[in-house]
């Protein structure tokens, strides 16, 4: 039996609150990508939200007495995939972000893909903390492994500046002796933006030329444009974006924008990567014969505990998740 897969999709969406949304046929119908983000959730990580078919992951930040919770992540992500995915819980200190590492060999990648789930407070927020400046840190400590994917609401207008070193062609001649051979030139390619530029899209860019990464938004079919991602009484300004390492981008099939609904102020936006997931499932794993015979177990006071550990490990986990994609054959005898 397999289970095979070409394309990856993700989706982020600021929802402005999750509430009881995550019931509304609306949201469940925007719950279509692989890994779907979902930011500023208002919830706590003990919430329950669980959506048929997926399997969440998620973060908050601590609450303040007697008010509401604010900032939050939940991650939906099919359980199909899932098995490929490792969370990497302390790849951030900061609750505005959520690092998970996707497996190469799960989904026939190059490399590891490292995928940030990504909030970036306004400049004049109390939630503030140095956060891409935080962010390019742990950029640069996984960008050692593997291709960086970053996706969210980052609360930055870029315009339509570059997020690559222009003319760079003319001016290498110059430091020819005193670069490696093997030093990668930035190709500049245009992108449209139908927004403005301000202070937090000006440190944005430059974390994206530090760090060798480029915006999505405006490049690919399904935003030719650039469109805007937020829109208020106030006016409208693209703020949400997918940002990638530049070695991915030949892997990118679409960047989109979706329509504007009346569960958020912000659009979802997603894009597909080209991926090969091939997952074989051996039927003699089901065989009665090679089932091997367990030994009996006395319950004690400490039993309950260890079986709580036992069933939370990612191997218990994984293997309940393979179960439950796994399709059985019918048979007369089953």
């Amino acid at each position: 039996m397999t289970f095979q897969q070409k394309h990856l999709s993700v989706a982020s969406w600021n929802i402005h609150g999750l509430g009881d949304k995550y019931m509304d046929p609306s949201f469940i119908e925007n719950i279509k990508s692989d890994i779907n983000v979902i930011l500023e959730t208002w919830k706590g990580e003990s919430a329950d939200t669980q959506i048929n078919g997926f399997v969440s992951i998620s973060k908050s930040r601590k609450k303040k007495r007697s008010k509401r919770h604010s900032g939050g992540i939940i991650v939906y992500i099919k359980k199909q995939i899932y098995p490929g995915i490792e969370y990497l819980k302390d790849g951030s200190q900061s609750p505005n972000r959520m690092w998970l590492k996707l497996n190469k060999t799960f989904f026939g990648t190059g490399t590891h893909i490292y995928l940030c789930a990504v909030y970036i407070p306004p400049l004049n927020s109390t939630h503030t903390a140095d956060d891409l400046l935080n962010l390019e840190a742990e950029i640069a400590n996984y960008s050692q492994y593997g291709d960086i994917a970053l996706i969210g609401d980052f609360n930055a207008r870029t315009g339509e500046q570059a997020d690559y070193i222009e003319n760079e062609n003319n001016s290498i001649q110059f430091l020819q002796d005193m670069l490696p051979q093997d030093y990668d030139l930035d190709s500049p390619i245009k992108r449209n933006n139908l927004d403005i530029l301000n202070q937090q899209g000006n440190n944005l860019l430059n974390m994206c030329l530090s760090s060798r990464l480029r915006i999505l938004n405006g490049r690919y079919l399904g935003d030719s444009l650039g469109y805007h991602t937020y829109f208020s009484k106030n006016g409208c300004s693209t703020v949400d974006y997918a940002i990638l390492s530049k070695d991915l981008l030949p892997s990118v099939e679409y960047f989109c924008t979706s329509d504007l609904n009346f569960l958020s102020d912000h659009v979802q936006i997603s894009f597909k990567l080209k991926c090969d997931i091939k997952q074989y499932i051996n039927k003699k794993d089901f065989n009665n014969n090679n089932m091997k015979k367990f030994t009996t177990y006395r319950w004690t006071d400490v039993s309950h505990g260890k079986m709580y550990e036992a069933l939370n490990s990612d191997e218990v986990k994984n293997k309940i998740l393979n179960f439950e994609i796994t399709h059985f054959e019918k048979m007369k005898k089953a």
